[in-house]
């Protein structure tokens, strides 16, 4: 999780995270590459927290870092990323609303998160400095960032959830300077993405929107597509599609498009050179594990192309 504070002195601070016992440079790569280089804040003016203090000096450390904050007025500008269990830096869902910048022992859920950035979990440290929570929800503005469908759940609670002390982040909901900036991905778990038609029109000339409520319907009730019936579309408030469109109609229509997306052993290529493109090391495993057997089992010559920098996701012991 990355964030940052700006400061009407053009000053920048880091919520987190420092991972303590770590030799990487992959947050600070990120982090200037992403952002500081493209930013007209001086480098002088730039803190990143330093897990290489002392552990002994370390109270003396955060306890100077919040201070200066508070001498600088608070933050201006927060740009928030958030966990996918709801975490704030390495602040977990339910950490006391006045912990201070510290240095904490990361939970299960932190140590999962951190196993793209260092390939397998015996590398990730287990410790690391965060700041701490009262800065963050004093501050003037905020910017929520969240993008991938991994982030989905999480931006559901926070921006329709109930206000809990049990996921801090939802109490952004009473800050009305709260900004929620997400993709299609992260929004994918809220109301208007996936029941737009409990809250607004819908167009149902469009065949994704009759799809994707026959879908909806059928794992809401888990029930087959082929035995909807009335009553289930007008207990989903779904009057409108089958008013337009006959239910036999729209579940015939519905089955087939699923059905041209299975492809057979088959139909796929044989004796081809076939090149996948994965994002990371393990999403070509995760979207197409079955298919990556098939098209070997065909006897193609199939290579994996992995889109990242060696800084992020692959390391040298996974190549050699």
């Amino acid at each position: 999780f990355f964030f940052f504070f700006f400061f009407k002195q053009k000053t920048a601070y880091e919520i987190g995270v420092r991972l303590v016992g770590s030799e990487m440079c992959i947050r600070d790569r990120f982090i200037e590459d992403g952002l500081l280089n493209k930013i007209n804040v001086k480098q002088e003016n730039i803190h990143l927290l330093d897990s290489t203090i002392p552990e002994a000096k370390m109270d003396e450390y955060t306890k100077k870092y919040d201070d200066t904050i508070k001498a600088l007025g608070g933050i201006d500008i927060l740009l928030l990323g958030v966990g996918n269990m709801g975490h704030m830096g390495l602040n977990g869902p339910a950490s006391p609303p006045d912990a201070k910048t510290r240095l904490v022992n990361l939970d299960k859920w932190a140590l999962i998160s951190s196993i793209p950035d260092f390939s397998e979990f015996k590398f990730i440290p287990k410790r690391g400095l965060t700041m701490g929570i009262p800065n963050i929800f004093d501050s003037k503005r905020v910017l929520f960032i969240a993008t991938g469908d991994h982030k989905a759940e999480v931006v559901r609670k926070t921006v329709e959830g109930s206000v809990t002390s049990d996921l801090l982040v939802t109490h952004f909901q009473r800050n009305p300077n709260a900004t929620v900036y997400i993709d299609e991905a992260a929004s994918s778990r809220l109301t208007q993405t996936l029941t737009p038609w409990f809250v607004c029109s819908v167009d149902w000339t469009l065949v994704s929107n009759r799809a994707r409520a026959v879908c909806h319907l059928s794992e809401e009730l888990q029930k087959p597509i082929s035995e909807l019936e009335t009553r289930d579309f007008l207990q989903y408030s779904l009057q409108t599609l089958i008013k337009q469109y006959p239910i036999e109609v729209l579940t015939k229509e519905v089955m087939s498009m699923l059905g041209k997306k299975i492809v057979s052993q088959s139909e796929l290529p044989r004796g081809k050179k076939v090149i996948i493109f994965s994002p990371h090391p393990d999403d070509d495993i995760i979207s197409m594990g079955g298919t990556l057997l098939k098209l070997v089992a065909n006897g193609n010559s199939v290579h994996c192309i992995y889109m990242t920098p060696g800084t992020n996701a692959v390391f040298d012991h996974e190549v050699e």
